[in-house]
């Protein structure tokens, strides 16, 4: 029953030409292979050097790597970064 609200937002924010995110939407951003920030999460499920799961309204998301750290940790977004070597997400 959660889905039709959430994608009755997300048609309202489309007819309105709202920004995704603004409607609270999941936006990732990638730079390069080594950190990864995403936007509009609901906090972080698992942390490890190797590991961060975190969890959003629409799924949960895991970047994997070596070193991994967590570069910020806001509100409504996360940020991680690779220490060494490089990062990946599923």
């Amino acid at each position: 029953m959660q889905k039709k609200p959430r994608k009755l937002t997300q048609r309202i924010a489309k007819r309105l030409q709202m920004a995704p995110e603004a409607a609270g939407c999941l936006r990732i951003t990638l730079i390069d292979n080594t950190h990864a920030f995403v936007e509009n999460h609901q906090g972080v499920l698992e942390y490890t050097a190797r590991r961060v799961c975190i969890r959003t309204p629409q799924m949960n998301v895991t970047i994997s790597g070596q070193g991994l750290v967590l570069e910020r940790f806001g509100r409504e977004d996360v940020g991680c970064g690779a220490t060494s070597g490089s990062c990946s997400m599923k």
